[in-house]
């Protein structure tokens, strides 16, 4: 089958479909013969040496990839490119925001981004006078090249099964024993009513000492956030959006999702977002610190899907959740920590035994790994493949016996 060494140095430049590719690479004594026959079979060709010469190179669709990143561009009322723009980055999963200054340059891209899949970022422009309803915000949307299928032609005789029937026979026996164990069946359970977790998972679990509902606040749909603020029973805010709570001596601390921003850039909030508006006064701020003597305005956003049906309606925020990486989830691995798990009566029957996803070898180019084996006696084949700091492909494959 296909592996890395084969990959990179054939089948990726192949353009028809390579039967066993790692059979090129085996070492066979007729490997040179049937490589020519393929070759000129396939008619391999990477480049177009008369249009390099000519300095005819084709423009790739596709930059290398160093990082994550997001970009667009920022335009003004007349769908020019605006000139000094803010814009504000906001991604409510770990709470991190921040705010950049493009200067002249009205499009941006944003560099050594690193997220997991299905994360939502929240994109709000700025003009160069603070204001957001006179600007337009364009996110470039994700591209992927064009993807292609092999369908091979049926196969004429009987086919030649390649896996081990002791494989199929062990996976079949674990198959049946875990199932006698794990499988249990349940009585009928009827459920008669269920908890709605609050969306306003405030910090500390402090109780707010006033709340401005969902319901008030889409009541109200359209207004901004210092109007919803100036609506919370104590708190006044000012012409220059400078807001205070009585008995305070400066400005409330401001809570966005559980991350603290600072209070003038509540404005740049839109109040299609706002999902709840909590204020904390009185002994309950000593949960927050000293900070909070002066109140602790609590805010907290709409979800994502509650945010793309809002955001459609203004033009200056986006509401995006790119494809991100996979989060890596564990392989299983029996640890036999204790005289009990080594004494277990139940058979290990795995027969897929380890997996290492990032082996470093040291400074002479070893590694050392280790694993328990199965309890059943056999071949265990070992595959070994990766690239080199230096870009050399490495490929093997081995077998030990396990007595």
């Amino acid at each position: 089958s296909d592996n890395i060494l084969s990959y990179l140095m054939l089948s990726s430049d192949i353009k028809g479909h390579v039967e066993d590719p790692a059979y090129y690479f085996s070492g066979d004594a007729l490997v040179d013969t049937d490589l020519d026959l393929l070759m000129l079979t396939q008619g391999w060709k990477r480049f177009d040496l008369s249009a390099v010469i000519g300095a005819d190179i084709p423009k790739y669709g596709f930059a290398h990839e160093v990082s994550q990143t997001l970009s667009g561009e920022i335009s003004n009322f007349w769908g020019n490119g605006a000139r000094n723009p803010d814009i504000m980055l906001f991604r409510p999963a770990n709470g991190f925001m921040d705010r950049y200054s493009l200067g002249d340059n009205h499009k941006f891209t944003f560099h050594d981004l690193d997220f997991p899949d299905s994360t939502s970022f929240i994109l709000q422009a700025i003009s160069r006078g603070g204001n957001t309803s006179v600007i337009t915000l364009k996110v470039k949307p994700e591209s992927f090249p064009v993807w292609q299928s092999f369908i091979p032609k049926p196969y004429v005789g009987e086919m030649p099964s390649r896996i081990p029937e002791n494989f199929l026979s062990q996976a079949k026996e674990s198959y049946y024993y875990e199932g006698g164990i794990k499988v249990v069946n349940m009585e009928d359970v009827v459920v008669t009513g269920h908890r709605e977790e609050s969306k306003n998972n405030h910090i500390y679990n402090v109780q707010p000492t006033y709340t401005l509902s969902e319901e008030r606040i889409a009541a109200l749909s359209g207004t901004d956030v210092l109007t919803l603020i100036r609506m919370l029973p104590g708190v006044q805010v000012s012409g220059d959006g400078e807001i205070r709570v009585r008995g305070g001596n400066g400005p409330p601390m401001i809570y966005v999702d559980n991350m603290q921003i600072e209070p003038e850039d509540v404005i740049y909030m839109s109040g299609m977002d706002v999902a709840g508006i909590a204020l904390v006064s009185g002994t309950e701020t000593s949960m927050v610190g000293v900070g909070g003597a002066n109140g602790v305005v609590l805010i907290t956003l709409k979800d994502g899907r509650e945010l793309s049906s809002s955001v459609a309606t203004s033009p200056s925020l986006a509401h995006i959740a790119h494809l991100g990486y996979k989060k890596p989830e564990a392989f299983y691995k029996p640890k036999y920590e204790t005289a009990d798990e080594r004494n277990n009566s139940k058979p290990d029957l795995r027969t897929t035994i380890h997996w290492e996803p990032n082996i470093v070898t040291d400074s002479t180019g070893r590694a050392s790994v280790e694993f328990y084996t199965a309890d059943k006696a056999g071949a265990y084949n070992i595959v070994v493949e990766g690239v080199g700091g230096n870009g050399d492909v490495v490929s093997g494959r081995y077998t030990i016996e396990h007595k």
